[in-house]
């Protein structure tokens, strides 16, 4: 066969094996051996030595190592060969590591003791997409903190974001002790920091402050970041919403009039009706809708409530999905003043309704239901569907 014939044969992945237990080390190359080009190193500085010297694509290693530990590997690496792969060996089998050994590509979590066999199809999946695309560079700053809140290391997180704003983050034991930024103390630092889009982040041994004490623990900072985020974003999505929501409710048209008369015709039937709407699940946009009060604009309210809709979706795919648990026929929120009921329409929209505590939500529940094949109707001819 002439070379214009011959196959071109594939490059292995080279992998650094990193285990101060010797045993295990030399186990792990001589399996992983017979399909990667794997290499062994016992200690944070023979790792670095090596890698220093020998990139490699992937570098699995033990979380707890002598002297300097795997986070201190970790960091190494994140700076020095921003496209290589890591993932981490910890005897912490949390649910946090698990579901981010299920969306990370560029750094995972597995649990002692090693399943070389689940090893080999983890390596096989990362580097199954051309380029090996999810490199240590895209590690972010809320990965770093969560991995510090399930292992007893003390230092300093320094951050600069994109546009040069700095800030820094001191951690002792499993607790955020103090924030600052250039203007902002404590709290307000903290939640400034994490709300910075990207950047860098360096680490330094700890020290103590008494500028900016906050003294919380990681997990529930990181949780509170994350509300208050996720409030900022809705807030700015909303005015887009209710634009989006008034520009189509002008479009008018027979069908959206046949729309409208059905929504009329249902709230008459409802005792103690206070607002209505038909959302977009996915965008959180009314179809149409309307209250009781000319100055409550429900279709904001909705969009929010369109979160909870598809957070409870997520919930039950945890559960086991429809096979386990059903399918989700409405959502009910009680407060000491009202009823909200959210009943899915199809896979794409839920009407939403508010009645006030003196309703009856059983006898709501049955309207509902008996307008659903019209409200299904209506949005087929408005194109919804």
């Amino acid at each position: 066969m002439g070379e214009m014939g011959k196959k071109k044969k594939r490059k292995k992945p080279e992998v650094l094996i990193v285990d101060d237990e010797v045993n295990i080390t030399l186990s792990m190359v001589e399996f992983l051996g017979k399909k990667l080009d794997c290499y062994g190193a016992y200690s944070y500085e023979e790792a670095v030595s090596f890698l220093s010297k020998h990139p490699v694509d992937l570098v699995i290693s033990d979380i707890k190592l002598p002297g300097r530990d795997g986070f201190d590997l970790l960091m190494w690496i994140r700076k020095n060969l921003p496209r290589t792969r890591v993932i981490l060996i910890t005897a912490y089998g949390s649910p946090t590591f698990k579901e981010k050994a299920k969306r990370k590509g560029a750094l995972l979590y597995i649990e002692k003791p090693v399943d070389l066999n689940q090893l080999i199809r983890i390596i096989g999946k990362m580097f199954e997409k051309k380029g090996f695309e999810a490199a240590i560079s895209d590690l972010e700053l809320v990965d770093i903190l969560q991995f510090l809140s399930f292992y007893d290391r003390d230092l300093i997180v320094h951050v600069e974001n994109h546009i040069g704003q700095r800030g820094e983050i001191g951690i002792k034991n499993g607790k955020v002790m103090w924030a600052k930024t250039e203007d902002l103390r404590g709290m307000d630092a903290f939640m400034e920091i994490m709300r910075w889009e990207g950047g860098d982040f360096t680490t330094d041994d700890y020290k103590d402050s008494e500028d900016g004490k906050i003294e919380e623990s990681i997990m529930y900072l990181i949780l509170e970041a994350s509300r208050v985020k996720d409030e900022d974003l809705n807030l700015n999505s909303v005015e887009i919403v209710i634009e989006e929501n008034n520009n189509r409710k002008n479009k008018g048209g027979k069908e959206m009039a046949a729309l409208n008369e059905i929504l009329e015709k249902f709230k008459s039937e409802i005792p103690e009706f206070l607002s209505t709407d038909i959302i977009r699940i996915e965008e959180g946009l009314s179809v149409g809708g309307g209250s009781i009060d000319p100055n409550f604009d429900a279709s904001a309210a909705s969009a929010l409530y369109s979160e909870v809709v598809k957070a409870n979706k997520k919930a039950l795919e945890l559960l086991g999905g429809a096979d386990n648990v059903g399918e989700t026929e409405d959502i009910l929120v009680s407060t000491d003043k009202i009823y909200v009921l959210m009943r899915m329409l199809g896979e794409k929209h839920f009407q939403g309704l508010a009645i006030t505590r003196k309703g009856n939500v059983g006898l709501a529940r049955v309207i509902m239901k008996k307008y659903e094949p019209l409200f299904l109707e209506a949005l087929k001819e408005l194109g919804e569907l």
